[in-house]
């Protein structure tokens, strides 16, 4: 599910651009941007490897996402994410993202 995910997102014809964390020629985080209107940008997904967590890779990339967005006109840059995602919820948080919608979501499963 998760690769399917990720080949979506970088195939994804709205995508606007994609940006990947590398260092000692490894990827230790990526972020995916798709345009949703003529001024709005959303994060599509944004990983960091496990051993790089917490090095401030996540953080830099959403700087970064933000200065690029800007610089194509875009004013406003949006991500979805679960309350219960802790490490997200705390990340978005230190960028200055503000939750402007909470709904709940239910999956039903016909087994």
């Amino acid at each position: 599910m998760y690769i399917r995910w990720i080949e979506n997102s970088l195939t994804d014809k709205s995508k606007f651009d994609v940006l990947v964390a590398v260092i000692d020629d490894l990827i230790e985080g990526f972020i995916t941007l798709i345009k949703k209107s003529e001024t709005v940008v959303e994060i599509s997904l944004l990983a960091v490897s496990q051993e790089s967590r917490g090095k401030g890779i996540g953080k830099q990339l959403i700087v970064e996402s933000i200065s690029r967005s800007k610089e194509a006109g875009l004013d406003e840059i949006r991500v979805t994410t679960q309350l219960d995602n802790i490490p997200a919820m705390s990340l978005y948080k230190s960028a200055n993202f503000k939750i402007i919608e909470s709904i709940n979501i239910y999956h039903l499963w016909n087994l």
